[in-house]
């Protein structure tokens, strides 16, 4: 029973390294890459989350895909700067099965270790880590049935 335990923890531990990227950046991406150079890097998966030439700020994605890791699949967006040439500076992960959306957060603190910071308002609950010269934030709306989502994004290091 104690091998059958042990196992069970250290295959969770070793899917939550395969979920969530090591280094800085996300997965096949790094910050500041052009629309262009995520989907050529994602070998076309990611594709216009809306027409071309309609405004894109913070606020709007410019690409989407659906990505997959482990049992964990996920809706991806990633948000691009309009401003100072910047390129990539933000990828949110929405998880489609809210129910696994504790095991995400097991994953992410399997990985990052402690968080920096934790948010529990009811309904809102919010995780962040700075790791590395990213930082990730896990937020969940509801205890169940509510959004699940990873946001990414650098950390700069202008004068902070």
């Amino acid at each position: 029973m104690k091998r059958y335990i042990f196992s069970l923890l250290l295959g969770s531990y070793f899917v939550g390294w395969s979920v969530f990227p090591v280094s800085a950046d996300w997965e096949f991406t790094k910050w500041g890459m052009s629309p262009e150079q995520v989907v050529q890097a994602s070998n076309g998966q990611a594709h216009p989350h809306k027409e071309v030439g309609t405004e894109v700020g913070d606020t709007e994605p410019l690409l989407a895909q659906d990505w997959q890791s482990g049992p964990f699949l996920f809706s991806v967006w990633y948000f691009f700067s309009t401003q100072g040439g910047e390129g990539l500076n933000k990828i949110q992960l929405k998880l489609k099965n809210t129910k696994l959306t504790h095991e995400v957060l097991t994953d992410l603190k399997a990985k990052y270790g402690t968080p920096n910071s934790e948010l529990k308002q009811d309904p809102i609950f919010s995780t962040l880590w700075r790791y590395s010269s990213d930082q990730i934030e896990y937020l969940r709306i509801a205890e169940t049935e509510g959004p699940t989502i990873i946001t990414h994004t650098p950390l700069y290091n202008k004068g902070q």
